[in-house]
């Protein structure tokens, strides 16, 4: 955010049109790095363009590419009324969600995986002893199916994420007294269950959960905006800091990072 703010400031100097116009661009540029980067990576000279930019820096989703645009755009929608900047978040809001659905489907993003880790760190915490990635790509480099192992001093952890396969996608946490197993998708957690030795002692349990959970992200974000707690149960900065150093080491075991 500090090195878009620095970059978003020395472009208004440009005028607000042309400041727009080049933010824009470098948008583009950083979406081509980011989830469209399956399509850039099958074009000869985008490829080697981004193969440049990954050796700088590990990924395009950062101050320089995606921050300049949405901080100017913030800046000139400043005098738009209320009516008119819901009107506009909420279009965003849609676009944005139909998108995501699309380039999922399609299979190009170059990161969809991170929440895959989350159970692995909410249950046993970010000092693991060894990650170890097997990765199948694609024809065009993509990674379409990851396994991450991890180790602790107490438990061994396994988180699989694939573009380009179909598995169950279910959570399974076994202990020494048993095991708890929610259903697919396990990140949808409405039931699981707690099953013991005995195959006959099983506790089932029901959790409500709404929607596709867009509105808790939106409710926590609000929650900070308000200047509510910023280091809640959901996700901490700790643990956040932790899965991007995991991304960090995948892209560095790639030769995709910086």
């Amino acid at each position: 955010v500090i090195l878009g703010a620095a970059v978003a400031w020395g472009l208004s100097r440009l005028g607000m049109g042309p400041a727009l116009a080049v933010a824009g661009l470098l948008y583009l540029v950083g979406l081509g790095g980011d989830s469209y980067y399956g399509f850039a990576a099958n074009v000869p000279v985008l490829g080697e363009l981004y193969g440049h930019i990954f050796d700088v820096c590990s990924y395009t989703r950062n101050g320089l590419f995606f921050a300049p645009l949405f901080l100017l755009l913030g800046a000139a929608g400043a005098e738009l009324s209320g009516g008119a900047s819901a009107a506009g978040a909420a279009v965003s809001l849609g676009a944005m969600s139909l998108e995501a659905l699309w380039l999922r489907s399609a299979g190009v993003q170059r990161h969809d995986s991170m929440y895959v880790l989350l159970p692995v760190l909410k249950l046993f915490g970010d000092a693991y002893e060894d990650l170890r990635f097997d990765v199948i790509r694609a024809d065009n480099g993509l990674d379409i199916f990851t396994k991450a192992s991890l180790r602790y001093p107490n438990g061994i952890a396994t988180a699989t994420c694939g573009l380009g396969v179909k598995s169950d996608g279910r959570l399974l946490i076994a202990g020494t007294k048993g095991y708890i197993l929610a259903e697919a998708p396990w990140w949808k957690t409405t039931y699981f269950e707690v099953h013991y030795e005995n195959p006959m002692e099983v506790e089932k349990y029901t959790e409500r959960f709404l929607g596709e959970g867009l509105r808790y992200e939106i409710s926590d974000f609000v929650s900070m905006i308000n200047g509510g707690n910023s280091d809640g149960f959901k996700l901490t900065r700790s643990e956040s800091v932790a899965l991007s150093g995991i991304m960090e080491r995948f892209l560095s075991t790639e030769n995709r990072g910086g």
